[in-house]
């Protein structure tokens, strides 16, 4: 029995060794394109010594697939060559299995610069009329840096600039040079801008009214145009047409602009008319005040809206020109300060706004000042005593008789208790004597 045993471990030995000689290996190859696609790379599995059923990939970037033959695209990373660690497991109809893993390096691809434009090049030149504006991408493949030249004094060194508008007419170089490391790539074509034989000019059949104020465009324009773009402008409004005659109808009350596109095969060109549209609401603004419009301080003046509004006016604005304001339709105002005043009312409907203003309306004095009392100036107290009927001349005793009442003299008060006369004026020598008659105090 020791003798069998020993036969059957030998065999046993033997297949194994012979397993061993004939277990089955893998291995496999790669490709990736020297172009846009250089970053998608095709794996083809190989294998020898057995029958395989599967084959299993991992690609180092945390993806997997299957299959012998498989394209994997790898996430672009900005460095020069990018290495991956890619396995391949394969199994064969016995159930065994071989591995092979080894490093993949994506070169990037020769650097080439180039660009595509709208309008498109063709003939290796951009033709068009001014303004022409050129939009460009960049389509040089692989990692690198950029410098753009318009050839018109202008340059930038974004990827993808967009748009420039070459203002004149003329020949230029557009010129895109790439940089990687130390290599260098230029890529340039002509741009052919040529004068525009398209004129845009347009009109309108009334450019001043009252909202509601229906305007009639018509286009004025030469050339061969076939399209027309209008855009009308107001505050906070725009509105777009694109034929070439239009009616429109504005609706509120505002200044606008108008402005007209015309293109056709020879071109753009474009007319603006800034503040062409006036357009004034259906509003009459006005007011009065009752007088006094002149006073001193403080001075009250009663205000009254008198304006006139299709549709209703819905708000008022008063500015009294003393920095005080009202909303109201009808103020009573009060003005403390002394000065002339401005008056402006501004009133709105749905239409639109507008003012009515009185310059100098209002004149304010400073505080009256108050009249002085007068103090009354005292009569004096005089006592008439009796007029006398006799009196005794000076130059010969004899009496006279005066007129009763004594009204035919002049008064003289003087003396408490005497009255003096003027009675007579002689004249002697050329002197004038008066005689002076003394009338007695009688009764004491």
């Amino acid at each position: 029995m020791d003798f069998v045993k020993r036969i059957v471990l030998l065999m046993l030995v033997g297949m194994s060794l012979i397993c061993s000689v004939y277990a089955g290996t893998a291995g496999y190859s790669y490709t990736n394109p020297d172009s846009a696609d250089y970053m998608t790379v095709t794996f083809t599995g190989t294998s020898s010594g057995g029958t395989p059923v599967s084959w299993s990939w991992n690609f180092g970037d945390s993806t997997t697939g299957t299959g012998q033959s498989i394209q994997h695209t790898y996430e672009y990373i900005d460095t020069g060559s990018l290495i991956h660690s890619v396995n391949l497991t394969v199994t064969f109809d016995d159930n065994t299995t071989a591995s092979f893993e080894d490093n993949i390096n994506i070169d990037e691809p020769t650097l080439h610069a180039s660009f595509t434009s709208d309008p498109a090049i063709s003939l290796d030149k951009i033709t068009g009329y001014a303004p022409l504006p050129v939009t460009v991408t960049d389509t040089t493949i692989g990692r690198h840096e950029t410098d753009w030249n318009w050839g018109d004094g202008t340059d930038t060194s974004s990827v993808n600039p967009g748009s420039h508008t070459y203002q004149t007419s003329g020949t230029y170089t557009l010129r895109l040079t790439v940089t990687r490391d130390s290599s260098t790539s230029t890529y340039s074509r002509y741009v052919v801008v040529k004068e525009p034989d398209v004129t845009a000019a347009f009109s309108a059949n009334i450019t001043k009214g009252i909202a509601p104020l229906t305007v009639e465009f018509t286009d004025e324009s030469s050339g061969d145009i076939d399209s027309w773009e209008w855009e009308i402008v107001g505050d906070g409004f725009s509105t777009t047409r694109t034929d070439e005659n239009f009616v429109y109808t504005f609706e509120k009350a505002d200044t606008y602009t108008v402005l007209l596109r015309a293109s056709g095969t020879g071109g753009t060109d474009t007319e603006e008319k800034k503040d062409y549209i006036t357009v004034t609401p259906n509003i009459t603004a006005s007011f009065k005040a009752t007088p006094p419009l002149t006073g001193y301080a403080p001075l009250k003046v009663q205000f009254t809206d008198t304006s006139v509004g299709h549709p209703n006016i819905t708000s008022w604005h008063w500015d009294f020109g003393d920095y005080r304001q009202s909303n109201e339709p009808n103020p009573l105002h009060t003005y403390q300060d002394a000065g002339t005043f401005t008056v402006i009312l501004t009133v709105e409907n749905d239409q639109g706004e507008i003012s009515a203003t009185k310059t100098d309306y209002i004149t304010v004095k400073g505080e009256a000042t108050p009249t002085p009392t007068k103090t009354p100036t005292p009569t004096p107290k005089v006592t008439l005593m009796p007029t006398p009927t006799t009196a005794v001349t000076a130059d010969n005793s004899k009496e006279t008789t005066l007129s009763a009442g004594g009204q035919t003299g002049t008064r003289i008060f003087g003396i408490p208790g005497t009255e003096f006369f003027r009675s007579e004026i002689t004249k002697f020598y050329g002197l004038y004597k008066e005689y002076v008659y003394l009338v007695k105090h009688i009764g004491g």
